[in-house]
């Protein structure tokens, strides 16, 4: 692009074919991932918990956890904040980082959906998401916070070589999807279309994309644990899987796994 066309583009006039068709049934021949999540028994936090900042390396920006963040790890029934999804989720990718899948995987974060129902403008965008390199991976991890009165949280994984969104809610709910869809789709359009403006080959095609869900039958009874739960699926994206075998009597020792994640981090 010449510097007039930089200065005129704008990646909004890129999303109005960008759509998605809902089919509420599950992709077919679905990798379960057989990940083992240690019992919180076998593993022993000691010492202090304050803040833990892990550094700025292998792509990703530096994470903070405070104390208040790493508490609710440590309850057994307090709602994930975006501190804990997104900065676990980094942390997990970090840890499976000697698999070949997660080369081929962007983690977005959950904030990005956010800046897309905004309107946020093309240089926030590509400065929040840039370091992901989005555009060379085919698979992209979104996870997405509902507010409500407690809020709620739910996965999108995008997948280019089908060209399928898939769809994870613990408590499986349809209507939502259908909002969040057409938002998910302008996310697609509006990034591809920076990248491209940034002068990155990608993909330019979003004709003939469907959303399935990876359950249809709620796997949650509570009221707190759907963070925990998008957390179990990105550990199964990322070890190649498309949902994970875990059960609801497992979350408190995902929960107590994750936490001793955070706090094997070196304290300042």
């Amino acid at each position: 692009m010449s510097r007039e066309e930089v200065e005129d583009f704008d990646s909004m006039d890129y999303i109005t074919d960008a759509h998605a068709v809902i089919v509420w049934e599950p992709p077919e021949a679905l990798l379960i991932d057989d990940f083992y999540i240690p019992r919180k028994e076998n593993i022993t936090i000691a010492g202090i918990i304050d803040t833990r900042i892990w550094p700025s390396q292998g792509g990703f920006p530096h994470q903070i956890f405070e104390p208040k963040d790493i508490a609710l790890l440590a309850s057994l029934t307090a709602c994930l904040n975006d501190v804990c999804i997104n900065g676990c989720a980094v942390l997990l990718f970090s840890k499976l980082n000697n698999l070949a899948i997660p080369v081929h995987c962007a983690l977005l974060s959950s904030h990005d959906l956010p800046h897309i129902r905004y309107n946020a403008p093309d240089v926030i965008l590509w400065r929040n998401v840039s370091w992901t390199s989005y555009w060379e991976k085919d698979i992209w991890i979104l996870p997405i916070h509902r507010p409500s009165n407690i809020g709620h949280w739910v996965l999108c994984v995008v997948r280019f070589s089908s060209k399928e969104l898939h769809l994870f809610d613990s408590l499986a709910e349809k209507k939502p999807w259908k909002h969040d869809v057409k938002d998910i789709m302008k996310l697609i359009a509006r990034f591809l279309a920076i990248a491209h403006q940034q002068h990155h080959d990608v993909p330019t095609d979003l004709d003939g994309w469907t959303a399935k869900p990876l359950n249809v039958m709620p796997i949650q009874s509570n009221a707190y644990d759907c963070g925990v739960w998008v957390l179990a699926v990105i550990i199964a994206i990322l070890r190649g899987c498309h949902v994970t075998a875990v059960h609801e009597h497992d979350m408190d020792h995902l929960r107590h796994y994750l936490r001793a994640l955070i706090l094997s981090i070196p304290s300042n």
